[in-house]
């Protein structure tokens, strides 16, 4: 019978060799065009200063930057054909014998070589309708704000605000009773940065040698920002533009630390970077998919952190005695923070209006001071910031809303908090798009 058997076998053997090369030959093919990738952003990065928000790949494919690239000089043409010769080779990869976080990289790379794509030609000069824009660069589009949405919170808050006057005179008069001595500030956020580690590293593993450090600066957009450098290292930095209050307090340290913008960071690097070798996480290019998620979980984060009733003990009994500030409204102040924080559509509204040229500059601050409750100095700071991201802005509500969305789907309210950290967990640590976030089961 040996005779009969062995041609058998070598045929299986033939087969299985085939299959596994065919295998091999696909992960190289993909691990091949994730580096030309990470080439492209960093080539498009030289004409675009806010677009490389990351990178700490191997520094010899970092372009020459000894010489300032100017954006008349913008090889749009060749750039083009690159990205949709990339997006063509990606769609000739067969996943099938894919595990499932393969085929999530793979679903990662064409997304994220879609928006690329988009970058370049927004540089180009193509305009982009608002939505347009936000589908192609972050795979999601905010839902519409209407001035009934906003004026039903408004007047919730109305009800609720003490005092006499205008309900925004009201709110910036309740508002600054809590606002946060200068010479209080630094020892404020490294206390919370602090506590907001201390929790975090109790549920999720970062590397030994993380850390980051503070700086304070003016004259910029935004409130906070995390610039990641690599090897578990950030810096992150504080505008003193904008006025902090205690409650502002564990939102934005929660945001830009843990296990918001730098733990999230950290995990890619320690997870897919060096421990897969998976080199498009060595890049962050600012305009793509990955800020939805980064903006969504630096969000959602705090409500890991604290519950309600935990964040109000913690912000009494250590925040505001730090501070120098009466405990005696935190309950009041809290309440009236849930609903102005339900106005935050009205920073995406205006954008769209704005970017669609429904509203002049003067139109869309007067708007946002009123359906936003802005004053009109933080008002035009929005602005501004919308000027210089555009359709960013719907990364921190459509992106808290999905990953909020996702976790409660995926954790009943019988499961205990340890089950919500591990959905988070895997989150900021696998290949994950927005539009995967709306399917995965």
């Amino acid at each position: 019978m040996l005779h009969k058997i062995l041609p058998v076998t070598v045929v299986l053997c033939i087969i299985f060799y085939a299959f596994t090369i065919q295998k091999n030959t696909d992960q190289e093919r993909l691990d091949m065009l994730a580096e030309k990738y990470v080439k492209l952003v960093l080539t498009v990065g030289q004409y675009d200063p806010f677009y490389v928000d990351a990178y700490y790949g191997p520094p010899e494919w970092k372009p020459d930057s000894s010489k300032e690239k100017q954006k008349y000089d913008f090889p749009s043409v060749k750039l083009l054909s690159e990205a949709e010769e990339l997006i063509t080779e990606l769609e000739k990869v067969d996943d099938t014998t894919f595990p499932d976080i393969r085929k999530r990289r793979l679903r990662f790379l064409k997304k994220h070589l879609l928006a690329v794509k988009g970058r370049i030609g927004f540089l180009s000069g193509k305009k982009f309708k608002f939505d347009d824009e936000s589908r192609v660069f972050y795979d999601a589009v905010a839902p519409a704000v209407s001035e009934a949405d906003l004026l039903r919170t408004i007047n919730k808050l109305d009800k609720s605000l003490p005092g006499k006057g205008t309900i925004s005179e009201r709110y910036e008069t309740f508002k600054n009773a809590f606002i946060i001595p200068q010479d209080k500030v630094d020892t404020l956020y490294q206390t919370a940065l602090a506590e907001c580690r201390k929790r975090t590293l109790k549920h999720i593993v970062l590397p030994v040698n993380e850390r980051f450090t503070i700086e304070y600066v003016a004259n910029e957009p935004w409130g906070a920002y995390n610039w990641y450098k690599g090897n578990a290292t950030s810096i992150i930095q504080f505008n003193t533009d904008i006025v902090s209050t205690v409650s502002g307090v564990l939102a934005v340290t929660s945001h830009e630390g843990y296990p918001g913008h730098h733990t999230h960071n950290a995990r890619l690097e320690m997870k897919l970077y060096k421990e897969r070798g998976w080199v498009e996480y060595s890049v962050y290019p600012l305009y793509s998919p990955l800020s939805l998620i980064a903006e969504g979980v630096a969000e959602y984060g705090i409500h890991l952190l604290f519950t309600d009733e935990e964040l109000i003990n913690y912000e009494s009994s250590v925040l505001f005695p730090l501070a120098g500030l009466d405990t005696a409204n935190v309950r009041t102040y809290h309440h009236i923070a849930r609903l102005r924080s339900a106005l935050e559509g009205a920073m995406v509204e205006v954008a769209r209006r704005y970017l669609d040229g429904q509203f002049s500059k003067e139109e869309a601050i007067e708007w946002l001071s009123r359906y936003g409750l802005r004053s009109p100095l933080r008002a035009k700071k929005n602005l501004d910031f919308i000027g210089r991201y555009r359709s960013y802005v719907i990364n921190y509500s459509v992106g808290e809303s999905l990953i909020r969305r996702y976790i409660e789907k995926h954790a009943s309210p019988e499961d205990n908090r340890e089950k919500k950290w591990q959905l988070f967990t895997e989150i900021i640590s696998t290949p994950v798009v927005p539009s995967d976030l709306e399917v995965i089961e």
